[in-house]
């Protein structure tokens, strides 16, 4: 109700503006005088509205340079320290600078799931902070924890190049901060920047294959 009749008030200040003689009555609610009208344009709750306007548009705000390119470092540094072990032929600061740009944020609160098994590939992911546990079908039904992703590691590449679904299930232990490729992004790079693309693919396998390589080598040791 209280709605209706601001926006009633709303009608009548336009129509006092324009000159237009104000009606005495109007719908359910009696109208003031036209001098009076202006009153409801410098109400308080107004006053408030415009307000919360304002900084609902101040905070959605294209991000500035300076912001991006900091974002843009963060990403840059975190796949330089995933990658720092893998040999390439090839420079990857090229790579690295093209692709950081197209990662974007992502927070996960405690037990929160990053992906499902059985769902299809999302995308790419760099764990800045906390960590994620991976989990796998126990056979009887439920699930069970067999890796920890911690900072500073990516996941999701191997699914994302090969496009097979997902056969783990990754869930945040406590809260977890990452950066994400999205597939789209992934696939839109891919298809116009082929070269540099393949370099990046080529990074990705490997950090995966080395990864794979740690744990086989863990359960032998392990037995």
């Amino acid at each position: 109700w209280c709605e209706n009749v601001l926006l009633q008030f709303y009608y009548l200040h336009q129509v006092a503006i324009s000159g237009i003689a104000v009606p005495q009555t109007y719908s359910l609610v009696t109208a003031p005088h036209p001098d009076n009208v202006e009153a409801y344009g410098t109400s308080p709750r107004r006053a408030m509205v415009s307000e919360a306007t304002h900084s609902a548009l101040s905070t959605s705000r294209v991000q500035s340079p300076q912001v991006e390119r900091q974002q843009q470092l963060a990403v840059t540094s975190l796949l330089r320290q995933a990658f720092q072990d893998i040999d390439s032929e090839q420079p990857v600061d090229e790579v690295l600078a093209l692709i950081a740009p197209h990662f974007v944020r992502k927070h996960l609160g405690s037990d929160q799931r990053l992906w499902q098994a059985g769902a299809a590939p999302l995308g790419m992911y760099l764990v800045e902070s906390g960590t994620l546990r991976v989990h796998v079908d126990n056979g009887t039904g439920g699930i069970e924890a067999t890796e920890s992703i911690l900072p500073g590691t990516t996941l999701g590449e191997l699914a994302l190049v090969t496009k097979k679904h997902y056969h783990t299930t990754v869930i945040a232990d406590g809260d977890v901060d990452l950066w994400e490729l999205p597939k789209r992004a992934f696939d839109d790079l891919c298809a116009t920047e082929p070269a540099q693309m393949l370099v990046f693919v080529r990074l990705a396998l490997a950090y995966s294959a080395q990864g794979m390589s740690a744990i086989t080598a863990y359960a032998f040791f392990a037995q």
